[in-house]
């Protein structure tokens, strides 16, 4: 899942330096940003559901871990749904737009992240004692 969650967060950077080449271009050398521009907005919404869907379930999965369901199910709908609102809310100002939308589909990857660091000492894994009963 961690490694998901990073997939997440290196589309959102690549996005946000794909965005600033392209601004520093002008002419018809940079039609090739065009597909990308449109390509990876849609690449990040879909890894940031993917994750949080992933970690919803896997935090369901045991009843350690079952308290992490509510925040998974908070950060996807908030980053799948979130941005499609704030898209039809600021459509005519971008400025407004991206920042939240970015804030809004980091949700899951961040929450994913925060699971997959925490200290995971009664679940069966990692190292835990219950995993080779004396």
């Amino acid at each position: 899942m961690r490694r998901l969650a990073l997939v997440t967060l290196a589309l959102v950077l690549g996005y946000y330096i794909l965005r600033a080449l392209a601004g520093r271009c002008s002419g018809t050398g940079c039609d090739w940003f065009t597909p990308l521009s449109l390509l990876l907005p849609m690449l990040v919404l879909i890894a940031s559901t993917i994750t949080g869907v992933w970690g919803t379930v896997r935090a369901n999965a045991t009843a350690s871990t079952r308290s992490w369901t509510a925040p998974f199910v908070v950060a996807t709908l908030l980053g799948v749904i979130g941005p499609i609102i704030s898209l039809l809310v600021f459509r005519d100002s971008p400025d407004r737009f991206l920042p939240l939308a970015t804030v809004l589909v980091l949700a899951p990857p961040l929450v994913a992240l925060i699971y997959s660091f925490r200290r995971s000492s009664d679940d069966g894994r990692r190292g835990s004692a219950t995993r080779n009963p004396p």
